[in-house]
């Protein structure tokens, strides 16, 4: 039993755990409503990339990552980000998975895995959290990554951490992606599925009522 809720967590069932107290302290971004500035700072059809160096100056695995060797992230105009991103087994590229889950629609294993979250701009500096669907009887996890923007297709990776129950050992592995981190690079894309995450239909999440209340209210028909 415990082994088939496990699974049924790390799958992303289309029933969320509740937000604890302490999920909801961390998680301090909200979506605004309308389109961020980010659009007007970087190039954002597509998804940016990131890769770790060895001691040798080759590529190092990530732990956590599903390629293990690379780190790809996406930004919504919106303000939604997600983390880790990555392609099913069987589809030659992003465009022709993004094709399929765009054909399936709002109710894709997609928007209930990876790490999806809300940046925020803050001058030159993109500050992202995100959270990990949890399925009942599965334990909440999050991150926080920010990136300074160095032109419109090239980003650096400045902070990297747990987004609670931080631990001096989370500190040092955090500092330690920092600087073993490649430049993080954007790779555009034709095609891109709309951010429906699962967490947008969560109040929480949105700085007003009323923007929250029209997301859910568009949504109806998708």
């Amino acid at each position: 039993m415990l082994l088939c809720l496990s699974f049924c967590g790390c799958l992303g069932i289309n029933t969320t755990r509740k937000l604890t107290n302490k999920v909801k302290t961390a998680f301090t971004n909200k979506l605004e409503g309308g389109v961020t500035s980010l659009p007007d700072r970087i190039d954002i059809n597509g998804y940016y990339r990131y890769w770790n160096r060895s001691e040798w100056g080759g590529y190092k695995s990530i732990p956590g990552s599903k390629d293990t060797l690379f780190v790809d992230v996406m930004f919504y105009p919106d303000g939604t980000f997600i983390y880790n991103l990555y392609k099913q087994n069987g589809y030659l590229s992003y465009n022709d998975y993004f094709s399929e889950i765009i054909r399936k629609g709002r109710s894709d294993w997609f928007y209930f895995s990876h790490g999806w979250g809300v940046y925020s701009v803050v001058a030159d500096t993109i500050k992202a959290q995100f959270l990990l669907h949890a399925a009942h009887f599965s334990p909440w996890w999050g991150g926080q990554e920010w990136f300074l923007i160095k032109d419109r297709s090239t980003l650096q990776l400045i902070f990297s951490d747990g987004l609670f129950d931080v631990t001096e050992r989370s500190r040092e592995l955090g500092e330690i992606d920092v600087k073993t981190a490649s430049d993080v690079i954007f790779h555009p894309l034709e095609v891109i599925p709309p951010s429906y995450a699962w967490f947008k239909e969560n109040k929480f999440f949105w700085r007003s009522e009323r923007d929250w209340r029209n997301y859910m209210e568009f949504i109806k028909e998708k």
